[in-house]
């Protein structure tokens, strides 16, 4: 199941996770995170009680939304004319007023994942010409969900017509540029401190390999290096945790370390 963020304000975020799937329920309004996340991480937002990190999970999209503000009529003929070319193309989408100057666009497309989404969305709303508020295509970002009152017009956001047949499709942008892993560097030094370390590790690395699945040790990690985080930089932290997953007999991928240790640094 896939979570998202939902808030009654922009500015009464507390990390509350929602199904995704209950979001089709008139009775819910207010915001949504823009991107959804997986249960493991939805655990560690929740936890948290705040939006703050989400750049450091790999977020999930069906659906590219389109915000167009409008603030002049030549703004609002540029964009009436941007979207009668989307009609032309015959992809699937929803226009909505969103209660104030702007229209809000819903393309459906596959269920896909990466942290280079929000940047290949930002890529894919500049192919289809479209002008619009940049702004949301990051981890964080909140949108208005339908039948939502605008607090300054008093109007709700509505649906407008639906148009188009063909599902847009595209693919992710490579993510090597979105995860970037520092070289190692020593972390003690005298030879009783070595030792210390190398005992403290080993346990740790015993603790970790006892557990049944890369899951679980994902979790761990998360909550071994989150009480260091406000004493350590997340370089340290990250080869900490990059050295004891190096001892585990059947390591997590490296990707999910790095995850698991962003995950402590907002």
């Amino acid at each position: 199941m896939l979570y998202v963020e939902v808030a009654t304000a922009v500015f009464e975020r507390k990390g509350r996770m929602f199904p995704a799937t209950k979001l089709e329920d008139p009775e819910i309004f207010g915001y949504r995170s823009v991107y959804m996340f997986c249960e493991e991480d939805a655990a560690l937002i929740r936890a948290r009680g705040e939006s703050k990190g989400f750049s450091d999970f790999s977020p999930f999209s069906n659906c590219l939304f389109v915000d167009i503000d409008i603030k002049t009529e030549e703004e609002d003929a540029r964009a009436i004319a941007q979207i009668e070319a989307l009609k032309a193309t015959g992809i699937r989408f929803e226009l909505w007023n969103s209660g104030n100057r702007s229209y809000h666009l819903h393309i459906p497309h596959p269920l896909k994942r990466g942290f280079s989404l929000p940047y290949t969305h930002y890529k894919v709303v500049q192919a289809l010409g479209i002008d619009c508020d940049e702004s949301i295509y990051r981890p964080n970002s909140l949108y208005r969900l339908p039948n939502t009152i605008h607090d300054k017009t008093g109007r709700r956001k509505v649906l407008l017509g639906s148009f188009g047949s063909e599902e847009l499709d595209f693919d992710l942008l490579p993510e090597e540029r979105f995860i970037t892993i520092k070289p190692k560097r020593r972390l003690v030094t005298g030879e009783d401190r070595h030792m210390a370390v190398i005992s403290i590790f080993r346990r740790i690395v015993e603790y970790l390999g006892s557990l049944d699945n890369s899951e679980n040790r994902f979790l761990a990690m998360n909550k071994l290096i989150y009480p260091l985080s406000p004493f350590i930089s997340f370089e340290t932290a990250l080869e900490i945790a990059l050295l004891i997953n190096q001892g585990i007999d059947d390591p997590n991928e490296v990707s999910e370390v790095v995850r698991a240790v962003r995950g402590c640094y907002s």
